[in-house]
Order: C-alpha cells, then structure tokens, then sequence
C-alpha cells in the first residue's frame, strides 16, 4: 500500500483524501436512511431497486421528498469507489482542471452559499404562505 502512495503525485494524493472525506460523507448519510429504514420497516436495506414504495415511505417519515443516499450499501460502495477514482484523476492532473474547477467554483459556490444560508428564512416564507392558502405549489 506503501509504494503505491509513493507512485502518486502529490495533488493526487491531496484528491484521494478529498474523495476519502467525501466517502465517508457518503457512508454516513447512507448508514443514517437505513438506520430510519431499519426502524420503519425491521430489515436493512441492500438492494434499493427492490423496495421503492418502503423507500419512499421512510423518505416520508423523514420529511424528503426524494434522497441520493435512499440506496443499499452495495450501490453507496460503487459510489466511493468512483470518487476516489474520479478525484485521484483530478488530483494527478491539477494544473489542467485547476483553470476549469475555478471557473466552476465562482459560478456555483454563490448559489450554494445563498441557498444553505436562505434556508430557514425561505422555510418560514413557505410555511406562511401555506398557512393563509397563497402558496403556488407548481413553483
């Protein structure tokens, strides 16, 4: 294992930790459906293809409408995999994908940083407006 962390460039190594921390991300949202899952329905979820309508009941319960992590632990293992491997890539050939994840990064991380800080204000907007029957559910 040694002499293969050896062979890889250092921004390799820098994007196997990322893909590291972001399937452990992975992991941990998934263990936390299947915990709920488990509890609704009394076995753990493997193969979610086989139980859509227990899925989306649980999602439900949980409050979503739909989740990336309601999968068996097989599919979320695959999912792992493909991002040590993805970001490894990126990581070894940093100077080619650094001009275009900058590119990305001012497009997209304003529109995150507006969503996750406007959450709780839009939340309540929603939820007023529910209340007096003015909310357009088609939007």
């Amino acid at each position: 294992m040694i002499e293969l962390l050896n062979t890889l460039s250092s921004g390799a190594l820098i994007g196997v930790g990322l893909a590291s921390a972001t399937s452990i991300f992975v992991i941990v949202k998934v263990i936390y459906f299947s915990y709920h899952f488990y509890i609704d329905h009394g076995f753990i979820l493997v193969e979610g293809s086989d139980h859509k309508e227990k899925i989306k009941s649980t999602l439900n319960k949980m409050g979503k409408e739909d989740s990336f992590f309601a999968v068996g632990y097989p599919f979320a293992a695959i999912v792992c995999v493909l991002f040590i491997l993805f970001f490894g890539f990126i990581g070894h050939f940093w100077q080619f994908f650094l001009p275009m994840s900058l590119v990305v990064s001012f497009v997209l991380l304003p529109v995150f940083v507006i969503r996750v800080a406007a959450k709780d204000k839009r939340n309540k907007v929603v939820f007023v407006k529910k209340l007096d029957g003015s909310y357009d559910e088609s939007v």
